[in-house]
């Protein structure tokens, strides 16, 4: 199975009788892999897909996610960073990447003497900005900042040992401490956390000394977060005649000949380039508009969804009773029959954004956030508790439908709470 994460990232799972040695290989070939083979598990890196395609954007992003992916090869010391510690790189593009959730932020706007970038941490502006050749020591001194503040979970020894491990000055000291934390394994450190309980002027003061190169202190001028804006169809590429055509992954979910597939339809209609967007959609460019029609008409028939209904209703699953001994329902096939009964609804303003888990045990793996709406499977697997506004880690009991929903019956169920919720809220 293939997954498409929501970090835009590319999964292989469940393999058998692969040699990791021939993976590795292949991956590297493909240009898969980086260079330092330790940092793949934390180039989280996020930029438009749309970047270098589309009118409206400042600058192309790609030669700064470029340098920043081997900025961050060039930084071992990353490699204390919770795996899940992410980068946005947002070119100013219509998609305004920047509002994804992230820890550290590169957000292009305009200047004196042309287009600069500010930092920004776990989504708030700060008032340091560089040039585009120096955005990405920005971002690298910001993760590395990250790394010497305590987690609010952590014992005054711990807390003391961070604080000594990653001072801006990095003495024989230092590197005993970071010793001696490699030996309690990864440390919580993602700013998205961490910002709950430091203060954000603490965090900034520090910041400053970890930052290298050339940079500014800039007033902040534009403080608000455009809304992210997915899209998916067809869409005008820059140039002449030339369109960008974005069809959904159900579930972001993959296997060896679908995405053969897919790469056809690229060979067949554009130049071999797929974009994947972290919303689940993957991007062909470089099609003729004459044939723009004919390719997602074919990306149909392979089953997946060129919808605007898509991108407003965001269902998750978890792998289920094929992938989990946790659970005893096909959820990925639940989930993808919901998918399929708003699909066709085309974009209804009472649904966007809606949210719908489907999960087949109280761990929620798939979204551990509160969903609008949360399937959650019966202890005796006879079907679902069906809740509103709850996460399946602790569901809100009072939200819950009166009745056992039935696999069979979860789709039209889920469709009338999500009108009901909609209704009230227009309301």
């Amino acid at each position: 199975r293939i997954d498409l994460t929501n970090l835009a990232n590319f999964q292989l799972r469940g393999l058998k009788s692969v040699r990791p040695s021939e993976l590795k290989a292949a991956l590297g070939g493909a240009g898969l892999l980086p260079r330092a083979l330790w940092a793949d598990r934390f180039r989280n890196i996020q930029g438009d897909p749309l970047s270098s395609l589309v009118e409206g954007e400042l600058t192309d992003t790609g030669p700064v996610i470029a340098a920043l992916d081997e900025a961050l090869q060039n930084t071992p010391v990353l490699s204390a960073c919770y795996n899940k510690f992410s980068y946005v790189v947002d070119g100013g593009g219509p998609s305004h990447i920047g509002a994804l959730p992230h820890d550290v932020g590169l957000r292009a706007e305009k200047g004196w003497e042309g287009v600069r970038f500010r930092l920004c941490l776990a989504g708030h502006a700060t008032v340091f900005c560089a040039r585009p050749e120096a955005a990405p020591a920005l971002a690298i001194g910001a993760a590395r900042m990250a790394l010497g503040f305590p987690a609010k979970t952590d014992s005054p020894w711990m807390k003391f040992v961070k604080q000594t491990a990653y001072r801006a000055n990095g003495r024989a000291i230092a590197k005993l401490a970071r010793a001696l934390l490699a030996l309690y394994g990864q440390q919580e450190n993602r700013i998205r956390r961490l910002v709950r309980h430091i203060p954000r002027a603490e965090m900034l003061e520090r910041l400053e000394g970890y930052l290298d190169g050339p940079y500014e202190r800039l007033e902040i001028t534009e403080e608000g977060k455009p809304a992210l804006a997915p899209s998916i169809g067809s869409l005008v590429q820059r140039g002449e005649n030339l369109r960008i055509c974005g069809f959904g992954v159900p579930l972001g979910q993959l296997d060896a000949q679908s995405l053969k597939a897919i790469a056809g339809l690229a060979d067949k209609y554009g130049q071999g380039e797929l974009r994947l967007a972290p919303w689940h959609v993957v991007f062909i460019p470089h099609v003729p508009v004459q044939e723009a029609e004919a390719l997602l008409s074919q990306a149909r028939s392979l089953g997946f969804i060129t919808d605007e209904s898509f991108l407003h209703v965001d269902i998750s699953a978890c792998s289920g009773l094929e992938g989990c001994r946790g659970a005893r329902l096909a959820t990925p096939e639940h989930a993808l029959a919901v998918m399929r009964a708003f699909a066709g609804q085309g974009k209804r303003e009472h649904f966007a954004p809606l949210s719908v888990h489907v999960s087949g045990c109280p761990k929620g793996c798939a979204h551990r956030a509160v969903s609008d709406i949360l399937a959650l499977e019966r202890e005796d697997a006879s079907g679902y508790y069906v809740y509103e506004h709850s996460a399946a880690l602790a569901p809100q009991k009072q939200s819950r439908f009166p009745e056992t929903v039935s696999a069979e019956d979860l789709p039209r169920v889920v469709l009338e709470v999500a009108n009901r919720q909609g209704r009230q809220e227009q309301s």
